[in-house]
């Protein structure tokens, strides 16, 4: 994805570089976001999972668990 092609979902917040879906003068990612649903973009739950993989490693660095952070 090149920087000057990325948008960002004004609804879920994924960096995205397709053709947005407009509704309304905003720009969203999936007509599911332009309709104020969850987003059904497959990028979506790929960046919330590799986010949530993430915090949980940190918290086991730091030997706590997810709950104690």
């Amino acid at each position: 994805m090149d920087r000057n092609d990325e948008r960002v979902c004004e609804a879920c917040g994924l960096l995205y570089d397709w053709d947005p879906v407009i509704a309304d003068g905003s720009h969203f990612c999936c007509d599911a976001c332009a309709r104020g649903q969850e987003c059904t973009c497959p990028e979506h739950a790929e960046a919330h999972h590799v986010r949530a993989m993430g915090s949980r490693s940190g918290a086991s660095i730091l030997g706590a668990t997810q709950g104690e952070l």
